[in-house]
């Protein structure tokens, strides 16, 4: 489940001006903090959506490599999951990577599109590749939206030969809410 910010990315932009710059910093600066919301996910055995309360820390890393994510799930009673994951940019190449499971689960994607607006203090970023969802290898979709008191994080997958479905979406507003 820690999908989260590998999720983080499918708005392609179109344009024939350059791609703008991807500011890591501000990207982990942003997406930095305690989070509660939801996270909302397709059941595989009986592809109806579930949802869960969720709680988030994110914390960037002292020498701004990555993004530490810790996960807190409450699914039911006397049910408290705890998962975490790591993400981190590069630049240059374009790319974010996400790490999971002590390791275990790695994702490369490619950012496709990215947006920081400076007058709404809005984050969006997109990105695609290859993933693995439920044993089956599967192509991604995510995108990230960052604004000041909101996280917004939705993937999407496909299996070859069929359309894009939703996966997950984490629904998150920063706790304590911060003023803009």
């Amino acid at each position: 489940m820690p999908i989260l910010f590998v999720c983080v990315f499918a708005c392609a932009q179109q344009s024939a001006s350059p791609a703008p710059p991807i500011d890591t910093g501000k990207i982990y600066q942003m997406c930095s903090g305690e989070w509660a919301g939801t996270l909302e996910y397709r059941d595989f055995q009986s592809d109806k959506r579930v949802s869960l309360p969720t709680n988030l820390e994110a914390t960037a890393k002292p020498d701004a490599s990555s993004v530490e994510l810790s996960y807190t799930y409450d699914d039911g009673p006397s049910k408290i999951v705890h998962e975490s994951s790591t993400f981190s940019i590069d630049a240059a190449k374009r790319t974010l990577t996400m790490v999971s499971d002590g390791g275990k689960s790695r994702e490369a994607l490619s950012i496709t599109g990215f947006d920081l607006s400076t007058r709404t203090g809005r984050l969006t970023v997109a990105f695609s590749g290859t993933g693995q969802e439920n044993n089956k290898p599967v192509e991604v979709r995510s995108t990230l939206t960052c604004g000041p008191n909101t996280l917004t994080l939705l993937r999407e997958t496909r299996l070859p030969g069929q359309d894009f479905q939703f996966r997950d979406q984490y629904s998150l507003t920063r706790w304590p809410i911060h003023p803009y």
